[in-house]
């Protein structure tokens, strides 16, 4: 007795994104599955070829099933499984007249041409791998420059959902005969998980929620006739975000979000007395609301980490 192998794989070109090439040659070889028929336990792997050149792209985009019999476990009288000859136990049909495939139009159409002659060879990946290039966004939280207060934020995508975002302000301006200062530094540190990647299929971009912490001290005074207010050592603030990231160019995003938590701390008041600064009193800070604020630019860092459209079918 024999039984039937069933293999099929999906290919992708390797432009764009490398988890959503993965995502669109699993797409292609489940499209093959459905056109077949062929049973839901079938194996799928994905392809990415990776390198080769833009002109070969188009050809690169394809999907296959690959069929073979093998030795049945199981054997009878009836039943031989081993004749002594090998080649006759299998039967590899893949290469008869070439793998049928399905080009990148929405509905599976039969070629029979084999894959370009001359192409790299392929990287294979699991069909439920999330690894790819290494994707980094930088930003600027505009609201802290129109405050001059200049900022950065650096992230890092974790995979294709989750980003460790990490951001540090610092102004220390002082205009010390007027007493008008505005000095403040800290930062904060956030883990963001993606709701879905909106206008794009990059893993920074669409809605999003976060869970973060910060650290801020200040020392503010608005001129000599002020009272002024001045952190003792830190304060500390955390909470859960919502934002969301709308794809502007292929490098860019325009990011808002909000941030409802708790803030705690100490801070002083102060006033000016002849040339000097003189404490007046110490209060507790416990305040429980919006503590963080964003209308930001983020700048996609890195090969492949652009905003692309995501379209009908499988086309990119």
């Amino acid at each position: 007795m024999r039984e039937l192998s069933i293999e099929v794989i999906g290919s992708a070109s390797p432009e764009g994104n490398h988890t959503y090439n993965i995502s669109l040659a699993k797409k292609r070889a489940s499209a093959l599955c459905d056109y077949f028929r062929l049973p839901a336990n079938t194996g799928i792997k994905t392809v990415i070829h990776n390198p080769a050149s833009e002109s070969s792209w188009p050809q690169l985009r394809y999907a296959e099933f690959r069929a073979s019999f093998f030795p049945s476990k199981i054997s009878d009288d009836n039943a031989s499984v081993n004749d002594g000859n090998p080649d006759k136990n299998k039967n590899d049909i893949s290469h008869t007249d070439g793998p049928p495939t399905i080009s990148d139009d929405s509905s599976p159409n039969l070629q029979t041409d084999n894959k370009p002659e001359n192409t790299p060879p392929p990287t294979i990946s699991s069909s439920n791998s999330t690894r790819g290039p290494l994707h980094i966004i930088a930003g600027t939280n505009l609201l802290y420059d129109a405050a001059l207060i200049p900022n950065i934020g650096i992230g890092i995508c974790l995979n294709n959902r989750y980003t460790l975002w990490a951001d540090w302000m610092y102004a220390w301006w002082s205009n010390r005969d007027k007493r008008k200062y505005w000095r403040i530094y800290g930062g904060d540190i956030e883990v963001r998980i993606q709701l879905g990647h909106g206008r794009s299929e990059n893993p920074f971009s669409g809605h999003r929620i976060g869970a973060y912490a910060s650290i801020l001290t200040y020392d503010i005074q608005a001129g000599r006739s002020h009272t002024g207010i001045m952190g003792d050592k830190f304060n500390y603030a955390a909470g859960i975000s919502y934002g969301y990231s709308l794809p502007i160019s292929s490098r860019l995003n325009l990011d808002f979000s909000i941030g409802i938590g708790y803030m705690w701390g100490k801070y002083m008041k102060q006033h000016l007395v002849d040339t000097h600064d003189v404490w007046q009193s110490t209060h507790n800070r416990s305040w429980f609301g919006p503590t963080k604020a964003e209308i930001g630019l983020s700048w996609l860092i890195g090969d492949g980490n652009i905003n692309t459209k995501s379209t009908r079918g499988d086309r990119k």
